[in-house]
């Protein structure tokens, strides 16, 4: 199958959940939209900032706030371990809304 790249990086800007794409020394390779608006950066081609990178080091989902009011949870996992072409993909998702909502409806019940 052969994927033209244009179209498949349009196609995961579409995507609410933000993908992060390094190589195996850290350096991103690909990121989409929402990484980007979570991040607030231009990532790509940028060395992983130090959040980023120990959340890769560390445990593979945990959450953390980039900046204040956001709280993004995240997942990773290897890509080709192994081989010439190792690296990670970081999955974030923005749970702001979400915990909120919680703590609100804790509020409400007490």
């Amino acid at each position: 199958m052969t994927v033209d790249p244009e179209l498949f990086s349009a196609a995961l800007d579409q995507l609410g959940t933000g993908l992060l794409i390094t190589s195996a020394d850290g350096t991103v390779v690909a990121a989409n939209q929402a990484t980007r608006d979570l991040l607030e950066d231009a990532t790509t081609g940028k060395t992983v900032g130090d959040t980023v990178a120990a959340a890769m080091t560390g445990s593979d989902t945990d959450r953390w706030s980039p900046r204040p009011g956001l709280v993004a949870e995240w997942s990773w996992s290897e890509l080709l371990p192994g081989t010439a072409h190792e690296g990670r993909c970081l999955v974030l998702r923005d749970v702001s809304h979400r915990l909120a909502d919680r703590a609100r409806l804790r509020r409400q019940s007490t």
